[in-house]
């Protein structure tokens, strides 16, 4: 069967009204794996929103103009070269929509460093070593922020604020509190207004001057009364907290790297950010560690 009108073909093909007869045409030209190449390219693209009645519309208007000029000819394009030119734009959109419209900004705090960070209707302080990150897309409906660290986060009343970490979720409305999550631990305190942290299926509502830390795969709240976070003041604080998690702190504090860590103990204290040997002390002394600086005081060795 010759192919006499291949745009009238093509259309056949996709309504899905071709004859096996023609189908078998087209297979044995090699146009119709072209085809199927193109409709696939197309079924994987993403179109903007599409308003028919006013593209009718404005089809109608150009129609009765053409229509009002002298007959013009005009040459037929090949169906082929419609759709590649379709699937080249559908490309482009969706390419454009989803740079523009799926920004996202990544804010660092160095190790041995804190970082200050103001948008719109939050302001965040980092703590060393520890990173958000957010997309502005649909901020004014849900602000949705990534933490991996601890961070000091001021929120303004408004949409639902919600911080995710690795270890739980952290929902506010309007308030100021402190989230740390490192390694396998969670920390939050309330300093102002409401706080809803979740690990797994457990919640738990913090007030101000209320905190909760994971123990035993449990949330456990207690009270505390300092007006802002420790290491905002010069100093790392942990709640019976694995060993490795507090090294991994001095690590980020000093900059340092410590070698042969106790896994098996457990810490509770502080150790100040401005005298690494004072707070290898307030570290090592209650675990009944040893330990030795290097001469570049670079590496930190510990042995018990």
């Amino acid at each position: 069967m010759p192919i006499e009108n291949k745009d009238t073909l093509y259309a056949r093909w996709l309504s899905e009204e071709i004859s096996e007869e023609e189908l078998a045409v087209l297979k044995k030209s090699g146009e119709l794996e072209q085809l199927e190449k193109i409709a696939g390219y197309a079924n994987d693209l993403i179109m903007p929103d599409f308003d028919a009645e006013l593209s009718y519309e404005a089809l109608m208007q150009k129609t009765n103009k053409v229509h009002s000029q002298p007959e013009t000819k005009v040459r037929n394009l090949d169906l082929r070269l419609w759709l590649s030119v379709a699937a080249c734009l559908l490309l482009f959109f969706t390419i454009y929509f989803t740079i523009f419209n799926n920004t996202s900004t990544l804010i660092v705090a160095d190790n041995k460093q804190t970082k200050t960070h103001l948008y719109k209707d939050f302001e965040t302080i980092l703590n060393d070593g520890s990173s958000i990150e957010y997309h502005e897309k649909n901020w004014q409906k849900e602000r949705f922020v990534s933490l991996n660290g601890e961070a000091f986060f001021k929120v303004k009343k408004g949409s639902p604020f919600t911080i995710k970490t690795s270890n739980g979720i952290v929902k506010v409305l309007g308030t100021s509190f402190n989230v740390r999550s490192w390694d396998k631990q969670l920390h939050v305190e309330c300093y102002e207004g409401k706080v809803e942290v979740q690990y797994e299926n457990e919640k738990q509502i913090l007030n101000a001057q209320e905190t909760v830390l994971i123990e035993k795969n449990k949330l456990k709240k207690t009270n505390f009364k300092h007006e802002r976070p420790l290491w905002q003041n010069g100093s790392s604080r942990f709640y019976n907290e694995s060993v490795v998690t507090v090294f991994n702190e001095l690590e980020r504090q000093y900059n340092i790297k410590v070698e042969g860590t106790a896994a098996n103990k457990f810490f509770s204290g502080s150790f100040p950010h401005n005298d690494l040997t004072a707070a290898l002390n307030n570290i090592c002394k209650p675990l009944a560690l040893n330990f030795n600086i290097s001469k570049d005081k670079k590496t930190i060795f510990v042995d018990q």
